[in-house]
């Protein structure tokens, strides 16, 4: 094999081949040109001869001796055979795919390994749906780029954003949550801006509607308009982007309540969006949550005005069905804001319709992945057990003892993970058995047990300080409010303030307000929302088939079914399909 030393820089410039001005380059200062080919050819728009293209990158690897210019000709004979021939079936693609990633990684070629890998995880997540063999790939790419750096591979930050997706998609945030923010910690370039929008757009997607944290949620939106390089780009994806990061601000404003901030916002994030003709169907988000403000301002007319709007915009990409339930509900609200009770209880049937589906959808995902799994160490026990008789017969006794010892090993930890699910499902029953107890119980002060806390603290029980601040005045004014609520259930009422039950019970607010926190800790949004979750509680006990998760937060007194969920979880320590499950 020739080596690259036996050629001159002149006598390899010389050649009528692109790629020679590359060879003994590091990877980083051609990675780009060479990956526009690829994509070029994957994309169908490669306008030259793709055959004289790979021989000219067999040519390279011939005269240079090189491991890694001989797996670049290997990859584009991939792309151009597997990839782009029709007849190839997606299995085929992968096999393929996974016999040229035996060959990087025999000769240490990290940057064509991981980009291989990139293929493979794509290939079972996208086409193939097996959801299993992605994670496990996406396992191995993940502590892979942990060794690398973006100085040796730029691409570093496009594969952490696709292992961060698979994540989102199960809704594994915490592990999201990992990869987004090792994308944002590594160096600002071009090639990394994309990477860098869309991490920020889940992390500040994952801080509200997974930790209800809106005011991280507005950080990580806000710091998209900082990037740098955003007045690098064209005008029509960076105002897709702002308008994206407006909107998204402008709908943690209306989760606040905060209608007259969120309008701007909002108009704002709309126009930027629709003005890059936008097609795949964000518009509707900002124009839904437009329509819903005006409808509480009572302009029905600009209600509708948006309300057409997120129509338009989210038919253009019907396969986003988690935009659909919203739009159905805003509906269902301006009819019965005009007076059309009939088409208004439609339409919420139909929101009701979408997100039971949703939940359907995520949840047969889940299944999927749980058969995936199952079936994949069915399939490494059946491997392990052929090799096991292929041992007996060659006679290699030892070697079958050291298999048996491992399987028997296998075992035990297969035992253990069972003895330790089991334990985990008496927690949830024991959590839910608690949860019954409490809600069954007459609120008296202090109030009963928390289920959340694990020391089984009485929920409301007063902290130490707020024990010894609380007065004989805040006692009475603290028991008027709990007789008040049980006779009458007003938190049944999304609306319902703390002003209500003060001119209610025709006391001061302020003075409510301190009785309140000083009997038991708590400010008057969370000592109501334990009333509604106290009645969900109840209602879900009572017939579990019965009512829906959004029924039930509506019925109780919440707006919004996120929120219901996130009080759910805080106050009895399980999510609402948890509790359900364990009844």
């Amino acid at each position: 094999m020739v080596s690259l030393l036996a050629f001159s820089r002149s006598e390899l410039s010389a050649q009528d081949n692109p790629f020679m001005r590359m060879a003994g380059k590091k990877y980083a200062n051609y990675y780009a040109e060479l990956n526009d080919f690829y994509h070029d050819i994957t994309s169908h728009r490669y306008s030259g001869d793709v055959q004289k293209t790979v021989s000219q990158l067999k040519e390279v690897a011939a005269k240079t001796g090189s491991r890694e210019w001989q797996l670049e000709a290997d990859y584009a004979e991939l792309l151009t055979g597997a990839y782009m021939n029709d007849n190839f079936s997606q299995e085929q693609r992968i096999q393929s795919t996974f016999n040229l990633l035996k060959k990087a990684q025999k000769a240490n070629v990290t940057q064509v390994e991981l980009r291989l890998r990139d293929h493979i995880i794509d290939g079972y997540a996208n086409y193939i749906q097996n959801y299993e063999l992605a994670f496990e790939q996406a396992d191995i790419q993940e502590k892979q780029l942990q060794e690398v750096t973006s100085n040796d591979i730029p691409e570093k930050t496009m594969y952490y954003l696709q292992i961060a997706n698979l994540h989102y998609k199960f809704r594994d945030y915490a592990n999201a949550i990992v990869c987004f923010e090792r994308i944002m910690g590594e160096k600002d370039s071009m090639f990394n801006l994309w990477h860098k929008f869309h991490s920020l757009n889940g992390l500040g997607l994952i801080y509200r509607y997974s930790f209800n944290d809106l005011d991280r949620s507005d950080s990580c939106f806000r710091a998209i308009s900082h990037l740098k390089y955003l007045n690098s780009i064209g005008e029509s994806m960076r105002g897709s982007w702002e308008g994206i990061a407006e909107g998204n601000m402008g709908c943690n404003m209306f989760l606040r309540s905060e209608y007259d901030k969120a309008i701007p916002l909002l108009k704002s994030s709309l126009e930027k969006v629709l003005k890059d003709n936008d097609d795949y169907g964000y518009p509707s988000v900002p124009a839904t949550y437009l329509a819903t403000i005006y409808l509480k301002k009572s302009n029905t007319p600009k209600a509708k005005q948006y309300i057409d709007v997120a129509i338009t915009t989210c038919l253009k990409n019907p396969k986003s069905t988690e935009r659909t339930a919203p739009v159905y509900e805003v509906l269902s609200k301006y009819y019965a804001a005009i007076g059309n009770a009939t088409l208004s209880m439609e339409y919420m049937d139909s929101t009701l319709r979408e997100n039971k589906k949703n939940e359907e959808q995520f949840s047969a995902l889940q299944m999927m992945r749980v058969e995936q799994r199952k079936h994949l160490s069915e399939q490494k026990l059946k491997d392990e057990q052929l090799n096991t008789e292929k041992i007996k017969e060659t006679g290699y006794l030892k070697i079958m003892l050291i298999t048996f010892v491992g399987l028997l090993a296998l075992g035990g930890i297969l035992a253990r993970y069972l003895v330790l699910y089991r334990k985990k499902q008496a927690a949830y029953q024991e959590l839910v058995r608690k949860s019954q107890e409490w809600a069954s119980t007459t609120v008296k002060y202090p109030l009963p047990f928390h289920p959340e806390t694990e020391d089984a603290i009485p929920a409301g029980s007063i902290e130490p300080d707020a024990k010894q601040s609380a007065s004989e005045t805040d006692r009475q004014l603290f028991e008027q409010v709990q007789i008040l609520l049980q006779n009458e259930p007003l938190y049944r009422n999304s609306a319902v303030a703390i002003n209500d039950l003060a001119r209610r019970m025709n006391v001061n607010r302020t003075y409510l307000s301190q009785a309140i926190n000083r009997c038991t800790g708590k400010n008057f949004s969370t000592f109501i929302n334990e009333y509604r979750i106290k009645e969900a509680v109840l209602l879900m006990s009572s017939n579990p088939k019965k009512f829906s998760f959004e029924g039930i937060a509506f019925e109780v007194g919440f707006t919004d079914r996120r929120i219901f969920y996130t009080a759910f979880m805080k106050i009895t320590g399980l999510s609402p399909s948890e509790f359900r499950k364990n009844l």
